[in-house]
This record gives C-alpha cells, structure tokens and sequence, in this order.
C-alpha cells in the first residue's frame, strides 16, 4: 500500500525522530524507543503503521496530495510524516493511560511534551502564526482530547455516541489533510475529506472491536460491541455464547453496511488510491468473516450441546 518514496519518508522519520529524542532528552529516548519497539511486534518500528490491517494514518495525506498534483512534495510529506508519527505516539501514550492498558507508559509519561512540540513545530514553518489553519488544529487536537476523555469515563456505549466518539479519537490525523488543503488553496477539501475520515475511524475501530472482543472481556475493556453484547444476549447466556449465536454475524453486518458508506464518501474525493485501499480492505474482511463463521460454528455447535449435558 506503501509507494517506495512514502516507504522511504517513514523510514527516515523514524530515524528522525530518535535522533532528535536522542539529542534533547537521551535518558528518555531510550525508554521512549524501547516502548516504541514494543508496539511494533518487530524489531522495525515501521512494520506497525504499515501493517494492511492498521489505520491507514500515513497513507491519507499522500494520497490527497495526489489528487492536486501527478507528484507530491516530498519534502513537505517528510514534514507531514514526521509530525504525524509524533501525534500519534502523543495521542497514544495518552490513550493507553486513559484506558488503563499501560505498560511502561506512566513511566514514560513526559515525553508526551516532546510528542506534541515536534508535532506542532512542523506547522510553524508552512503557516504564519495568524494563518487560519491554527484554528483548524486547535479544533482537531482538542476534540480528540475531549473524546479521549469521554471515552474513558463511559461505562456503555450505543452506536450512536460510538460513532461520534470513536471518529474524534483519531482525528488528530486530519491536521496534515488540512495542512495540504491550505498550502494549495483549496481549503473547501477539508469537510469532504474530514467526512470520510471520521467515517473510516468509526469503521476501523468498531472492526477491532468486533475482532478482538474476548482480548476486550478478558481485560475488562468497555467497548461498543460489549455493551450491545450485554443488551442482546439472553439472561443465561454469555457472551461467548451470543457471538456465537448472533453477535459476529450483527457486528459483521454493521461493518458491512459501514463500508459501503465509505465507498459513497470515497467517490467525491477522486483518489483512485483510496477507492483500491476500500476495495483492499473489504477482500480482506470479506476472507475473515468466512473464516471466523466456520469457526463459530462448530462453536456454537459445543455451546449447545454442553448446555443439553447440563440439563438432562
């Protein structure tokens, strides 16, 4: 999914950012770059955002700026790349503190200035301090904060306040769309773009939701697909037993209905990189819904049956 120039910029981003860690703050950039590694599964840190299953948060600003012009500028990418790489980790530490998932993250804590300053730094460069895309990003980081928040102080979801909260968690990666919008004009791109965006967000986060559930029940994590799980199911039934039953085929069936939501918000933005991502994905839930409904199957098959040894 990754062109070799965007490959490149995220390899030397990285490289980038430890380097500058290393230079303000070394005591720091080791504990920093030791959990950087540990959310990457692999010994190179870029495998995680490249993974075809992750959120596509690198992939978004290349693309709009391939829809303005044949070649994007790749110094001005390198920028983009490299502030959302330290936005992301920013929002991350933060989120996994929220959700009481941490690791070494109360640790590490302070580096979230470091984060969020080389974030911001790049902007100050393109944009003069009156320029109106500082209202934009003051918009965007402040309602992904705020939903942060709300999202950790909310016992149970529905789906409309999961829409809304899921989409402004990550909206923090609409600061480079709106950065490309305003360097070429055209800042009437921003809504279209946002739209889609916060639509994908929702999407990709109620797929992990649905996908990783037990991890969810097991670490006791409220999720949307939970509190439907503990609305639908039955007084006597786990949750075990009513994904079995009903539950991935309703969460399936939900993303489903998503995705072709996204594909009509996907038209009026003219990326055929985008419109091949949309089709990427969908072949790859497509395989693993058939994949994991054989297996529930035979699950639910072994639910019914313990549960008849119990009753006879």
């Amino acid at each position: 999914m990754y062109d070799e120039p965007l490959n490149n910029l995220l390899v030397t981003s990285l490289a980038r950012l430890q380097t500058e860690m290393q230079r303000v703050a070394p005591f720091m950039a080791q504990h920093v770059w030791s959990w950087i590694g540990q959310l990457s599964g692999t010994h190179r840190p870029e495998d995680y955002f490249k993974h075809p299953a992750s959120f596509p948060l690198l992939l978004f600003p290349w693309w709009l700026e391939k829809t303005l012009q044949p070649a994007p500028d790749l110094t001005f990418q390198a920028d983009l790349v490299y502030s959302s790489m330290n936005g992301y980790y920013y929002f991350r530490l933060l989120d996994n503190l929220m959700d009481g998932h941490g690791t070494i993250e109360l640790k590490i804590l302070p580096a979230a200035s470091f984060f969020h300053l080389q974030s911001q730094a790049v902007y100050q460069r393109y944009f003069e301090p009156d320029h109106p895309f500082w209202d934009f990003f003051a918009q965007v980081l402040f309602g992904s904060v705020d939903a942060t928040m709300q999202d950790a102080g909310l016992g149970d979801l529905d789906l409309a306040q999961f829409r809304a909260i899921a989409s402004r968690k990550v909206c923090g990666g609409k600061l480079p769309l709106g950065a490309i919008c305003y360097r070429y004009g055209c800042p009437q791109l921003i809504e279209p773009w946002s739209k889609f965006f916060d639509a994908f967000g929702a999407w990709h986060q109620m797929r992990n939701d649905v996908l990783d559930w037990n991890k969810d029940l097991t670490h006791q994590t409220r999720t949307c697909f939970l509190s439907e799980a503990d609305r639908r199911r039955g007084a006597d039934e786990s949750v075990a037993a009513w994904v079995a039953r009903e539950g991935f085929r309703w969460g399936s069936d939900l993303l489903h209905a998503w995705l072709a939501e996204l594909k009509t918000l996907a038209a009026p933005l003219h990326s055929p990189d985008l419109e091949a991502y949309l089709a990427e994905r969908e072949a790859m839930m497509v395989k693993q819904t058939s994949d994991v409904l054989a297996g529930l199957q035979s699950l639910e098959a072994l639910t019914q049956v313990l549960g008849a040894g119990r009753r006879s």
